[in-house]
């Protein structure tokens, strides 16, 4: 990782280790298992305009339902080891509104 703010952890050490790292590698790895989700539904990676939280029902990729989002959104979190109650606290959004 660079040495720069972009790695800082939620304890405001620098990103190095996997059990310590910093909120914008949490999103990439929520992100990255998100596209796997994607690839495995859909058969491709999303387009720019497509949500990465969507409809497992739909056809289609559909934005999910709140419900919906902040459940793939704790599945990400457990399946990748990032605490959820940090990243999105990092991020403003409370868990509850998601």
């Amino acid at each position: 990782m660079e040495d720069s703010g972009w790695h800082v952890t939620f304890g405001h050490r620098l990103c190095s280790t996997a059990a310590e790292i910093c909120p914008a590698c949490s999103l990439m790895e929520v992100v990255q298992h998100r596209f796997g989700i994607f690839r495995k539904k859909f058969g491709r990676d999303p387009l720019p305009d497509e949500p990465l939280f969507f409809d497992p029902e739909a056809e289609l990729p559909v934005q999910a339902s709140p419900i919906q989002v902040h459940a793939q959104l704790a599945d990400a979190c457990r399946k990748t080891g990032v605490g959820l109650s940090e990243l999105t606290s990092f991020w403003n959004l409370a868990e509850d509104t998601l």
